[in-house]
């Protein structure tokens, strides 16, 4: 596993570069203590004195070197037991995933056959294929500037639209192919409207082609 791995080599890396170069300056003092001239003065006092230095220091090393190796276990333990629980965790959660989705075992291709079973196919859906739709449009002329129409457009229901200067105009809602529709104008008794093209039944593309034509009524004055 990598966190062990990466765990053994910190401690590898500490050991070697640290506790490692201490105890080679503390077998060096111990040397130089050795070689040192004794002072028969104070009956070698100065070399006892380097030798009880080296030995506290040697006692301090392992001291040292215990409490590394139980701080780096128990590390190393921590480490491991948090990569475990995520592990496990996470495997628990793709399990969760799997059970409240719906998992299909037969679209598991890590288990072909075993699951699902030779030549299980699954069943053809019943819902129907959706049903294009259109709009119905077309173009508008000899409106005046106050002028407005209403246009209402029947394909099964009804759908107003007003219309208040000339151009090209389109119905809002889209209506399915295959159904029929007509259009129907109405305007103030000024305007005298025809509308040409009015009724057809929707073949697989907009319609554009209703055209509404105005002229202003004759009031007799």
């Amino acid at each position: 596993m990598w966190a062990l791995n990466l765990c053994q080599q910190v401690v590898s890396f500490l050991f070697n570069n640290i506790l490692q170069a201490l105890s080679t300056w503390l077998s060096a003092l111990w040397q130089t203590c050795s070689q040192q001239n004794c002072s028969w003065w104070c009956l070698c006092c100065n070399k006892w004195l380097c030798w009880l230095i080296d030995i506290i220091l040697w006692i301090l090393w392992f001291v040292i070197l215990l409490v590394f190796m139980i701080v780096s276990a128990v590390v190393c333990i921590v480490l491991l037991l948090i990569v475990l629980i995520c592990f496990i965790f996470f495997g628990f959660f793709l399990l969760l995933q799997a059970i409240f989705s719906g998992f299909n075992f037969s679209n598991f291709q890590g288990l072909p056959g075993l699951c699902s079973g030779a030549g299980s196919t699954q069943p053809p859906s019943n819902n129907p294929p959706p049903v294009a739709s259109f709009t119905i449009g077309g173009t508008v002329s000899g409106l005046q500037a106050t002028d407005s129409i209403n246009l209402t457009l029947t394909a099964g229901s009804k759908q107003p639209l007003t219309v208040a200067k000339n151009g090209s105009f389109t119905f809002p809602l889209g209506v399915p192919n295959g159904t029929a529709y007509s259009v129907t104008v109405s305007g103030p008794p000024t305007l005298i409207c025809t509308v040409m093209n009015p009724s057809s039944t929707v073949s697989g593309a907009n319609v554009t082609n209703v055209e509404v034509t105005c002229t202003p009524a004759d009031t007799g004055v």
